[in-house]
């Protein structure tokens, strides 16, 4: 249950999860590095895979309204295609740049659409290490083509997903560190779930022990 809370905060509390079964994973890649400094990396991977589960929202009624604040799980028998590809740039022993894609094809067996899933997304980033304990990061995400079903039972897009977000961390300890991070820096406007737009501008900061 929390791997499944940590996935989608907004999850029916009592909901248990059943378990999924793989018959066939099938994956091949490989990685290159293409000048001494710049690495290609490319994976394709092909799975069978029986009871996935996938996210709806869960009407909740009362006496005047219905409202679609929780979600439930569906199940579907299900084969998923996954390509992707990465370069990553070594420019010093301090600075790395990345860029990475995929892309997921999904066929359901019986449900129209995987409810949620990406039908691909794009990472990029670079990273600078000012000193050995001190880090400073910027990385952009995009995820498109997510579909989700309406509780009239129509089939919607959600919007592209883009964020832009920064990264600090400095570790006091090999078992203390110190963080803070930006996201959505661009202020877009964009749904996670159906029904909970993402914050626009905004910075968490904090502590992390490792035990």
């Amino acid at each position: 249950m929390r791997n499944i809370a940590q996935e989608n905060l907004y999850v029916t509390p009592n909901i248990r999860i059943e378990d999924t079964y793989n018959p066939l994973n099938l994956g091949l890649g490989f990685k290159v590095r293409i000048v001494p400094k710049l690495i290609f990396d490319a994976f394709v991977d092909y799975k069978i895979i029986k009871d996935q589960y996938f996210y709806t929202n869960a009407p909740v009624l009362s006496a005047t309204n219905t409202y679609l604040n929780t979600f439930d799980v569906v199940y579907s028998d299900a084969k998923v295609f996954d390509a992707s590809a990465s370069l990553t740039y070594d420019w010093s022993e301090k600075v790395t740049a990345f860029v990475k894609g995929a892309y997921h094809k999904w066929n359901c067996k019986e449900i129209d659409y995987a409810w949620y899933k990406p039908e691909y997304d794009v990472e990029a980033g670079v990273s600078y290490r000012v000193i050995r304990d001190f880090e400073l990061s910027l990385s952009y995400n995009l995820l498109g083509n997510r579909r989700y079903e309406t509780p009239e039972g129509t089939v919607e897009k959600m919007r592209t997903l883009h964020d832009l977000r920064f990264n600090a961390t400095y570790d006091i300890s090999p078992n203390v560190s110190v963080f803070a991070e930006c996201h959505n820096m661009t202020g877009a406007q964009y749904e996670l779930w159906y029904g909970y737009p993402a914050m626009r501008f905004n910075c968490l900061a904090g502590f992390i022990f490792v035990f």
